[in-house]
């Protein structure tokens, strides 16, 4: 990967910050995504399968809101 130059520390920081956010973010709509998609083809019928679905959307939601706190505090320092 090519060396970036920055302006300043601040911006370098922000940058950083910013790409690490987006890696965890598409790695948890990634991991998401296939959990749902395994359970939909999983050999189980549609009541617990609609289940776990929502089990699992509210897991990552708050997971993904967790991550997000802790982007935008690393964004403020």
């Amino acid at each position: 990967m090519a060396q970036r130059m920055y302006y300043s520390k601040d911006a370098e920081h922000r940058a950083h910050a910013e790409r690490t956010f987006m890696a965890i973010l598409f790695t948890g709509l990634g991991l998401s995504i296939g959990m749902a998609l395994a359970l939909l083809f999983a050999p189980t019928n549609g009541e617990e399968i609609r289940k776990e679905i929502k089990d699992q959307l509210s897991d990552a939601q708050h997971k993904f809101e967790d991550y997000g706190d802790k982007a935008k505090k690393a964004l403020s320092n």
